[in-house]
């Protein structure tokens, strides 16, 4: 189900896969993001696409690696699954700091 009104309206009719960083005890939740299947743009081209939004580290671990690990993360199996194309949404007023994603 989607999380908010966005989701349902930008993706609700679409697979999308929820990536949750845990803490080695599994207790608590460090980072996480959305991925969305985005084959059917590629029919073009022939070109495996998944969507990538929703990134977002707990506010108690940011700095510390925790998002960039997760985003690598995703890459890899996006990869392993033939995806050639990763798309990232972001909000227009999302301001990083430095060195951040």
């Amino acid at each position: 189900m989607p999380h908010d009104w966005w989701e349902n309206l930008a993706v609700g009719e679409f697979h999308l896969t929820r990536f949750r960083l845990l803490s080695r005890s599994g207790r608590e939740e460090l980072a996480r993001a959305l991925t969305w299947d985005m084959s059917w743009f590629g029919r073009a081209d022939g070109r495996g696409r998944v969507g990538l939004f929703g990134v977002e580290v707990a506010a108690g671990h940011r700095r510390q690696g925790f998002g960039r690990f997760l985003v690598s993360e995703i890459l890899r199996l996006s990869r392993e699954e033939t995806t050639s194309l990763v798309e990232v949404q972001t909000m227009s007023t999302q301001r990083a700091g430095p060195g951040a994603l």
